[in-house]
């Protein structure tokens, strides 16, 4: 099965349910080569909990990609980035959003 950005959106957003803690501003995907990035930005101090948060959503996202394969035949690596980009400072896009909080 091949991946597309629109399985690994899905993938991410169904993860993120029950899983965003109040500090996450936002949260990206992308893919290249065989590696699945992920990327959280969080407003203030990470606390553990968030990072356990961030942790479990990573989780179920191996856990829908790591059987899996790439175009070239091998296996899915996985890179995550948990960052502190506080409010209003601009969080960069690395890749497609799929979780961008409402802020005024």
């Amino acid at each position: 099965m091949d991946i597309t950005i629109g399985k690994l959106k899905l993938s991410a957003q169904r993860a993120l349910l029950g899983n965003v803690s109040a500090n996450l501003r936002a949260a990206c995907v992308y893919f290249q080569d065989n590696i699945i990035h992920t990327t959280f930005y969080y407003d203030g101090e990470i606390s553990e909990d968030s990072h356990e948060l961030a942790e479990s959503v990573l989780d179920e996202v191996i856990a829908d990609f790591v059987f899996q394969k790439g175009e070239n035949g091998k296996e899915f690596e996985f890179e995550t980035l948990i960052l502190r980009v506080d409010y209003p400072n601009p969080m960069p896009l690395n890749g497609h959003w799929v979780y961008y909080r409402h802020e005024l």
